[in-house]
């Protein structure tokens, strides 16, 4: 078997926009200075809580529990609206199916909640393609190797025959520390220099790169 773990933000759908105008929301609503959408792209695929509390280290537990809140509610809200869609990328599902075709196991680490999750997969008819989900409520967050660990358990796949794909530097990090090899999109919110930094084994600015090298490894651990 092999196994091919997917980051949601950034690496499956294009949620920058919503994300972005939920976090200038709580923002507002805390009464706290927009911290500035370089600061924030840095945090994206982090817990929610954990992701607060990089941008503001200083903040007591009460203001993080605010600006926690206060991001949920506008992003349910945001959601429904015509700007608050998370498109899947062009080439997107395309992949997915080519995987699970040819006998990928499909697996999911994130930084978004359970319902969070859910949503997605419903939204984009995706439930029928991945084997597993591990996000932010399920144990440690990234760059913790335990998502990637997690997703090993419930597929039963070894770390050799396994990739991570993602657009966030804590995705090269976590799947380095898990010991699998660690694909980087650069259509997200990390730039490439910092993928290549955080240890990324190869860098992709499309999903049909992306395609030919999974092609090719699937090939190569047969």
């Amino acid at each position: 078997m092999k196994l091919a773990i997917f980051d949601i933000d950034g690496t499956l759908v294009d949620s920058r926009r919503i994300i972005h105008d939920a976090m200038l929301h709580a923002y507002d609503r805390s009464g706290l200075p927009d911290p500035g959408y370089d600061r924030i792209r840095r945090v994206i695929g982090l817990g929610l809580r954990q992701a607060f509390a990089t941008l503001e280290p200083d903040a007591p537990d009460d203001i993080l529990a605010e600006l926690e809140k206060a991001y949920v509610e506008a992003f349910i809200i945001l959601r429904e609206t015509e700007h608050g869609r998370e498109p899947l990328y062009a080439g997107a599902l395309d992949l997915l199916e080519q995987l699970h075709g040819e006998g990928w196991k499909l697996g999911v680490a994130t930084g978004k909640s359970r319902r969070g999750v859910g949503n997605i997969l419903r939204m984009h008819e995706l439930e029928r393609l991945f084997h597993a989900s591990v996000c932010a409520e399920d144990g440690p967050g990234k760059p913790d190797p335990f998502m990637v660990l997690e997703n090993l358990r419930l597929t039963g796949v070894c770390p050799t025959r396994t990739v991570v794909i993602g657009d966030a530097t804590h995705d090269m990090i976590m799947a380095r520390a898990a010991n699998v090899r660690a694909l980087g999109v650069c259509w997200g919110f990390a730039e490439p220099v910092e993928l290549q930094e955080a240890g990324a084994h190869e860098l992709h600015h499309d999903y049909a790169s992306l395609t030919q090298s999974l092609a090719a490894l699937g090939r190569e651990i047969r």
